[in-house]
């Protein structure tokens, strides 16, 4: 409890951004772990997102940190040893690069916040399955006494390693944000790589109507002047 309670804080960056128009309200999942991902079971290769019903206005960076929670930890996220809970580097960098290059209208400023919003994530799970656990285990399914308060300590560990991993994080992202720039050759926010312009056809027209109706910049649309072509003009 008392760890929690000294990330305050930090817990509360991200919306304090949002308000003051820092960062743009986009369509976002909300629940981005691994399982919410159909395979394909001969090529392995992702068929369709799961789970639908958390989709809503959001900061890209809650998705974008959830599934580094759940995906480049390298222990369940019901461990009883919660030293085994560590972020696994490789695996923020492999995920970093999938997440830019499917998202190439992210802001510089989305792009800047993306570790810590693996943070923010991890430490919100981590409070709610301590919340839950002190409130009787009303919400969260448990399958034994003591569940959630587990799943609250390998969460809260989670934090606590991301911490001492802060500036590798974030080199890890200015890096691969970079590399991705220079790879499509953009130019304030246009990309020329022929393989990008999935993200500006048809097959998206109908998110872009939904997006439209709700007044909200999606992820996949190119827009001019953001994210990984901002990043490259600068440089």
């Amino acid at each position: 409890i008392r760890f929690a309670l000294e990330q305050e804080p930090t817990g509360g960056i991200l919306q304090n951004m949002l308000e003051a128009g820092e960062l743009p309200l986009r369509v976002t999942h909300n629940d981005t772990k691994l399982n919410n991902v159909l395979l394909d079971k001969a090529t392995r290769k992702g068929l369709c997102v799961l789970d639908l019903d958390t989709v809503m206005p959001g900061l890209s960076v809650h998705d974008f940190g959830d599934s580094i929670r759940f995906g480049a930890a390298t222990a369940a996220e019901d461990e009883p040893d919660a030293s085994k809970m560590k972020l696994d580097l490789h695996l923020f960098e492999v995920y970093t690069r999938g997440f830019l290059e499917a998202a190439p209208s992210l802001t510089q400023k989305e792009i800047d916040m993306l570790a810590l919003g693996a943070l923010t994530m991890t430490l919100e799970v981590g409070i709610r399955f301590l919340k839950d656990y002190l409130d009787g285990d009303l919400y969260f399914k448990t399958a034994y006494d003591n569940h959630n308060l587990i799943r609250a300590r390998t969460q809260l560990a989670l934090v606590a390693d991301m911490k001492t991993k802060w500036t590798d994080m974030e080199s890890i992202v200015k890096k691969v944000a970079k590399e991705i720039a220079k790879i499509y050759n953009c130019h304030k926010g246009e990309f020329r790589s022929k393989e990008m312009h999935f993200y500006d056809s048809g097959a998206c027209s109908a998110l872009n109507v939904l997006c439209d109706k709700l007044d909200i910049v999606p992820m996949h649309r190119n827009k001019l002047g953001g994210g990984t072509g901002e990043m490259l003009e600068n440089e």
